[in-house]
Formats: C-alpha cells, sequence, structure tokens
C-alpha cells in the first residue's frame, strides 16, 4: 500500500512537471522575443508649457542632437538661449543630471540666432548636449523613452531668461558609425 501513494506522488510530479516545464519554456520564449517589452506602447509626444508648443518635428539621437520644431504663443519675438533634458526615470529618482547644450549653431532660416515670430513654426536644431550619458540619452539608444526638458528663451530684445518645461516621448534614434 505503501508504494501507491509514492506512486500517486510521482505520477503528479510527471504529469504536471512537464506542464510547468511547458510553461517556463513558453514565457522564456516570449520574454526572447521582446512581447514584455512594453516601452513600445509609450505615446510620441513632445509637450511645453502655453507660452512655447512643440510643433510636429522632434527627434533626439543617441549623440545627444535634438532637433526641435517649436510654436511662440507669446506676443512678441523669442531667442532661444538653450536647452536641457534629462531621462524622467533619472529625475524621479531625484538629484538628476541635466544635459545642457547652448546653441552654438540654430538653423532659423538664414539668421544665425533663434527668432521665433509669434504663431510660426521653425526647426530648432542645437548643437551636441554635453556628457550625455549621465542624463540617460546615449544609454537608450533605439529604445523609446521619456525625457523631462527645458527650453530657456529671452523675450523681444530683453535679457531675462526665462524657461518653457515640458516632456517629451520619443525613441532615441540609433547613429550607425
Amino acid at each position: 500500500m505503501k508504494n501507491k501513494k509514492g506512486q500517486a506522488a510521482m505520477e503528479f510530479l510527471t504529469t504536471y512537471g512537464w506542464a510547468f516545464l511547458v510553461i517556463i519554456v513558453v514565457i522564456a520564449g516570449l520574454y526572447y522575443m521582446d512581447v514584455f517589452d512594453f516601452s513600445r506602447a509609450l505615446p510620441t509626444t513632445c509637450s511645453l508649457d502655453h507660452r512655447i508648443e512643440c510643433g510636429d518635428a522632434f527627434s533626439i539621437n543617441e549623440n545627444g542632437e535634438v532637433a526641435l520644431s517649436l510654436k511662440n504663443n507669446l506676443n512678441e519675438n523669442i531667442n532661444i538661449t538653450g536647452i536641457k533634458i534629462v531621462e524622467k526615470a533619472l529625475y524621479d529618482a531625484g538629484n538628476p543630471t541635466w544635459c545642457e547644450a547652448t546653441p552654438a549653431k540654430i538653423e532659423v532660416g538664414t539668421t544665425g540666432t533663434a527668432v521665433l515670430s509669434t504663431g510660426s513654426f521653425q526647426d530648432v536644431d542645437f548643437d551636441t548636449l554635453s556628457s550625455i550619458a549621465e542624463c540617460g540619452i546615449s544609454a537608450n539608444a533605439g529604445k523609446h523613452k521619456m525625457f523631462k526638458v527645458q527650453v530657456m528663451f529671452t523675450v523681444g530684445d530683453g535679457t531675462i531668461e526665462s524657461a518653457a518645461a515640458g516632456t517629451i516621448g520619443t525613441t532615441v534614434i540609433e547613429v550607425t558609425p
């Protein structure tokens, strides 16, 4: 009689053991195929405050080059003086290292300064940001990530700098050598 109990236990382990093994193999295969990568479901978005809005075109590549299309909602011209960016996860963790760039190269028409007329869209290309590894850009090449961004600007001929804060959700573009 004692053998019957052992036999029942062995039959249980054999039957359900194979089922558990199959489940583990299926889950491992799905994980290998990135089925559980939910970053693809994140929206591609750019939002700033009401003074400056993001246009339809924006991108970030692994070299830290940020391209934005901006709309000026103020009643005066503005001069873009810089940009700060950091991965949102680093920002939320506290004490983030912001990447900063003063736009030494800005392409807006034929002028050398970023002057956006009220209500118009212009492309603003910033030079490569410094220490991009610390702000989470280069480490995320090919991944969809959320970034905190600040666009610094002055209004009209003024010298007082303001910042339009917001977020950018986009896939970090991989740069091929």
